[in-house]
């Protein structure tokens, strides 16, 4: 444990499998030494609560999506479990790729599991703020709703609607 005197503090998403995320951390706690130094936030929370969580980590590890977009949001230290496609394009558009650890195979051999393990190790170790994530992302998503108003207009004006 790297951080002996931090909580675990675990936030599960809502799905639509028959295990969800609530359930599945409760499995997990029962391996945990210290369990009491582990806390599952319910999954009925909105995004605004969860985003207040998130703001008060000192690093978030995640396998869904929306926890990853939070933690940037919040320009907090992450890594991102990856195991879909939607994961690896939010961080590849952002430059954030080397906080990404690829989950499909990581149990197929001793070497891909070693290599995991390490470079979650050097991330857990070397946490890097998300704040540079945060201003690409929020950079981007001004500029396409520039573009999208500038789409508006211009349609308006093709159409000859300029009275509102």
């Amino acid at each position: 444990e790297l951080y002996p005197k931090h909580k675990i503090v675990m936030l599960p998403q809502t799905n639509n499998q028959t295990r969800n995320d609530y359930q599945y951390f409760r499995e997990l706690r029962e391996t945990f030494s210290r369990k009491e130094s582990v806390v599952i936030i319910p999954d009925t929370y909105s995004s605004d609560v969860q985003q207040a969580v998130i703001r008060q980590a000192a690093l978030m590890v995640g396998a869904r999506y929306h926890s990853i977009v939070f933690a940037i949001n919040q320009g907090i230290p992450f890594i991102s479990l990856s195991y879909e496609h939607k994961m690896a394009g939010l961080l590849e558009s952002l430059g954030e790729t080397d906080r990404m650890i690829d989950i499909t195979n990581i149990f197929t051999d001793n070497a891909a599991t070693d290599q995991a393990c390490e470079h979650f190790r050097d991330l857990a170790c070397n946490l890097k703020s998300a704040d540079a994530a945060r201003a690409k992302a929020k950079g981007m998503a001004n500029n396409c709703f520039t573009e999208f108003i500038k789409l508006i207009n211009n349609d308006r004006v093709q159409n000859g609607h300029t009275d509102c």
